[in-house]
């Protein structure tokens, strides 16, 4: 992926809130990937993964993690499902952790 802009947060992915995300979330237009290292760099919590990408995908955004090698948008029912297995194991790692 050859990103056009970079857009960074330095605080926990657990956090939805960032300013970071915000701007790239602004940012993103149809047709856009929004592109991440690792699922949980975008959130730890399962929930808030699953609306915040179904709202991108919602506006013709598609949505990549680099790691897990996953791409998320409305056409691919393989994506679909290894998000939202990466997501309980994003948010499984965060229970975990406290």
């Amino acid at each position: 992926y050859g990103c056009e802009k970079i857009f960074n947060d330095h605080m926990s992915g657990s956090k939805s809130k960032r300013p970071g995300l915000d701007k790239a979330i602004e940012f993103a237009r149809s047709g856009d990937t929004i592109v991440v290292w690792r699922l949980d760099r975008l959130g730890r919590n399962m929930e808030d993964l699953i609306t915040l990408v179904n709202e991108l995908n919602e506006r013709g955004v598609s949505f990549h993690s680099l790691e897990e090698n996953i791409t998320m948008d409305k056409s691919s029912s393989t994506g679909q499902l290894l998000f939202h297995l990466f997501a309980a194991f994003a948010e499984f790692e965060r229970n975990l952790i406290l």
